[in-house]
């Protein structure tokens, strides 16, 4: 089993930058350009569809990737691990960010830019909670997902992941 998490917190939790198998990658191309042909404003910054409104073959590429074998070892070898997905949060997103955004009007999209703790959750005690980001397209060199009190930052591209656990009330 190998250990998806790269970085460990005792209070931000644990971190994982890395990347989908190799035999994901024409899945992630497939999901990119069915969404794109989706999008009804390629201009647009941002634009986004949740799990539960894709249909056809968007939807059924996109459970290949969510229910891959590769997400067992997310357990990070605990023995009262309970794998499930949280299909209601996931989504495919759109981002489009223009050169200097900080200076325009970011009406709509303004928290996808800027600084913000991503996922906020309820604190129950003993749960540890992941979210995972996989980037679908290549040539990303505007957008950064930051973890800031662990200074680390991470330019998602196709295929590479960054996960990360929300670990609340230990």
């Amino acid at each position: 089993m190998t250990d998806l998490f790269t970085y460990r917190d005792n209070i931000e939790g644990k971190v994982g930058i890395g990347k989908l198998p190799d035999g994901l990658h024409p899945i992630l191309n497939d999901i990119a350009k069915e969404y794109y042909n989706i999008i009804p404003d390629k201009s647009t910054t941002t634009y986004h569809t949740y799990y539960a409104d894709l249909t056809g073959l968007l939807k059924t590429y996109f459970d290949k990737i969510q229910y891959n074998e590769f997400w067992y070892n997310i357990c990070d070898n605990t023995h009262n691990c309970i794998s499930q997905c949280v299909t209601e949060m996931n989504e495919i997103y759109y981002s489009n960010p223009k050169p200097n955004f900080e200076k325009t009007n970011l009406y709509g999209a303004a928290a996808n830019l800027i600084p913000h703790k991503d996922c906020l959750l309820y604190n129950f005690y003993g749960i540890r909670f992941y979210r995972i980001i996989i980037g679908l397209t290549g040539g990303n060199n505007d957008t950064s997902t930051e973890f800031i009190n662990l200074n680390l930052e991470h330019k998602i591209n196709q295929g590479l992941l960054s996960r990360f656990i929300t670990v609340v009330t230990f």
